[in-house]
């Protein structure tokens, strides 16, 4: 494993190959990021690194790892983006109630601007109504009657 310089990860400091995993994860290239990933949480077990691991893993359908991570991360500090993933975890898993809770979770709990690289309020809002969509069709294949009306409460996520 080595940067494009040949300069190998260990060389860094664990916050420059958080980086790079962390950009290459967001250019799509969730394989090529996963060592950098790796190697940044090898060396500093930081929130932020474990959530980039955590994302990175989710990306490449490995839900268990990813889920472990993401919930250590959480458990060292409280993170939106983090608390994000872990609900896009949780609805690759089939889990979509607990998906939807996280992510409101997520959004309650955001505080200040939101960054540029951060989902966007709307577009976790639109998550969170497939997600209820997912189960309630779920739901419909597994007793063969038609799901429940919406409760009162899931249109109220959906608002704040």
């Amino acid at each position: 494993m080595e940067l494009l310089d040949g300069t190998p990860p260990t060389n860094l400091s664990p916050l420059a190959v958080n980086s790079l995993a962390y950009a290459l994860l967001k250019a799509g290239r969730p394989t090529d990021a996963l060592p950098y990933a790796r190697a940044a949480v090898a060396a500093d077990r930081q929130s932020w690194m474990l959530g980039t691991l955590g994302e990175t893993l989710h990306e490449l359908g490995q839900q268990d790892e990813a889920e472990t991570l993401l919930r250590e991360s959480l458990s060292l500090r409280e993170s939106y983006a983090n608390r994000l993933a872990l609900a896009k975890v949780c609805a690759a898993q089939q889990r979509h109630a607990e998906a939807v809770a996280t992510a409101d979770h997520a959004l309650v709990a955001h505080q200040g601007p939101w960054a540029i690289h951060e989902p966007q309020k709307e577009e976790v809002r639109g998550w969170m109504r497939s997600w209820l969509m997912a189960a309630a069709t779920r739901d419909t294949a597994q007793t063969g009657q038609p799901a429940d009306e919406t409760s009162e409460e899931q249109p109220e996520l959906l608002r704040r």
